[in-house]
Order: C-alpha cells, then sequence, then structure tokens
C-alpha cells in the first residue's frame, strides 16, 4: 500500500477513518492527529494528556471521540475542519474502545475498569453503567440501535438498549450499586 508520512507521532495507538471517507485520525501518545484523506495532508494535531488508546468517528462523520490513558473521552466537532472540543469526560478507568449508536446521540465506552459506561450526547451525561466482569475491550451497536454488543475477555454480551435503565447521573452510582446486589 501506499506510505503516507509527516506525522509527528513516535508510535501510533488508534487510528480510525470517518464513515464519509473525508478524515483519518492517529493516536500516539498524548496526540491526535488528523489527516485530509482527499489531499493527503495532515490538518489538526491536538495534545491531549495520555496514551490514546482508542478513536471512533461518530456514523454522521461529525464528531470524533478520543479515549486516553487517563481516563478521559473528548469529542472533537469533526463536521468542518476545526476539530474544536465539544465534550470531555471522565471514566473510572483507561477507554479501551468507543462506539457511536445509529443516531449518534449516545456513545459506549468500553473501560479497563470492568464497566461499560453510556453516555448520552444530548443531555451531555452519563446515563448507565453496565459492569462486566473484566475489562471492556470492545463495543458495538447494531445497526438498527437496538442491541449493545460487548467483549470482555472471552465473553461477548448482547444488551438489548430498550432494557437498559437510563439513570440520571447523580443516582448513577447507587443504581449500579443497587443492580450489582441483585445479581448476588
Amino acid at each position: 500500500g501506499d506510505l503516507i508520512s509527516g506525522s509527528s507521532a513516535t508510535r501510533i495507538h488508534a487510528i480510525a477513518i470517518s464513515p464519509d471517507g473525508k478524515w483519518l485520525a492517529v493516536g500516539s501518545r498524548d496526540l491526535v492527529e488528523v489527516m485530509d484523506l482527499g489531499s493527503r495532508t495532515w490538518i489538526k494535531s491536538a495534545t491531549l494528556l495520555g496514551d490514546i488508546q482508542t478513536l471512533a468517528f461518530s456514523n454522521d462523520s461529525k464528531m470524533l471521540a478520543i479515549g486516553s490513558s487517563n481516563s478521559k473521552v473528548v469529542l472533537l466537532d469533526s463536521s468542518n475542519a476545526s476539530f474544536s472540543e465539544l465534550l470531555a469526560f471522565e471514566t473510572g478507568g483507561v477507554p479501551l474502545a468507543l462506539a457511536f449508536n445509529p443516531r449518534d446521540n449516545l456513545l459506549a465506552v468500553g473501560s479497563d475498569s470492568n464497566n461499560v459506561y453510556l453516555w448520552d450526547l444530548e443531555l451531555r451525561q452519563e446515563v448507565s453503567r453496565i459492569l462486566h466482569s473484566d475489562a471492556v475491550t470492545g463495543v458495538a451497536f447494531s445497526p438498527d440501535g437496538t442491541q449493545l454488543t460487548t467483549v470482555s475477555r472471552k465473553l461477548v454480551q448482547f444488551w438489548d438498549i430498550s432494557r437498559i435503565r437510563f439513570v440520571p447521573t447523580n443516582i448513577l452510582e447507587n443504581e449500579a450499586c443497587a443492580r450489582l446486589l441483585e445479581n448476588f
């Protein structure tokens, strides 16, 4: 294949291509770089704390989600070449996987804290947390958005979105603990 150079990354940890084919995002140590695939030129560089672990574009290509080793997820506006910050939030562990639902209003974050965090992007808050037995290394929504699939170690689980309770952030931890106790 073609070799594209010019990135200042010393070691690349994650890549993502926007669904519209316009952007390539590359994540490395403390750095996310974006290439315009049409011109094959690097157009944006954003310094973040921590190694970039995972990247994902929204289905409409208007947002870029970035997960870094400092337990943060940052959303950038990729609707134009500005890539300005839209939202930043902390998770309870290092984000290892990111996925937008088809409507781009939910973001699933798989973490090494053994949780999947569901963020409502319109409310700008966490609305659910799904506990797993190990680090969650993969998350994906079904094309119709009714199912969330997660991967934790050798276990693939399917979650019916309509059965997941969405709870406001201020009572989320109490709800998560109550659900955990119900499972014993």
